[in-house]
């Protein structure tokens, strides 16, 4: 992996690959005779994932900014490729730290191939990878002892049709595509 950090302001790219295994084939092996090769295709097995990334933060200490944008690619298999992005600000006002960050998750990759699958293995798995949304969220931080922070903050996170906006236990009756609110409050401990 490539990660320098360049000064400052801070500037961070990186860039690893992978070969990555997933127990994909006692499903895909279902695809046999002419459908041999489309089931190899989109079997996880010893295939390259890429992952590249370039940030930047300025700290000059009573505010603050912050982005990075993240890309994933790789072969074609039944992994997502996405292009993941957010940009971070805040200011400090003595031991308060209000801020807002805006991000966004989009799919780079196919979420069906179609009727060139007639069995549906392929299309159901590609269907669960959509990720997209867009979110913005607010939130203050207080540093009210030595070590000690109180975060809270509010998330909206905008879901288009078909997505399942990153959300990863799916109950019955969940249906893509719906927006959804978040309120978070936690404590940080700094060792």
């Amino acid at each position: 992996a490539l990660g320098p950090e360049l000064g400052s302001p801070l500037v961070f790219p990186s860039y690893s690959q992978t070969k990555i295994d997933a127990p994909t084939t006692p499903l895909l092996a279902l695809y046999r005779g002419p459908l041999a090769a489309l089931g190899a295709q989109y079997a996880i097995d010893g295939d390259d994932l890429e992952f590249t990334s370039f940030g930047y933060a300025f700290d000059p200490g009573s505010w603050f900014l912050r982005g990075e944008v993240t890309r994933i690619t790789g072969e074609d298999n039944l992994l997502a490729k996405n292009t993941n992005a957010y940009l971070s600000g805040g200011i400090r006002t003595g031991a308060f730290t209000p801020y807002m960050t805006l991000a966004q998750v989009h799919l780079d990759s196919d979420t069906s191939i179609g009727a060139r699958d007639p069995i549906g293995v392929i299309n159901a798995g590609l269907s669960t990878t959509n990720a997209d949304q867009k979110s913005i969220t607010v939130g203050t931080r207080w540093d009210f002892h030595e070590n000690l922070a109180l975060k809270a903050e509010y998330a909206h996170v905008d879901v288009p049709a078909g997505s399942t906006g990153g959300l990863v236990n799916r109950q019955p009756g969940f249906v893509t595509g719906q927006d959804y609110d978040l309120l978070s409050i936690s404590l940080d401990f700094v060792f």
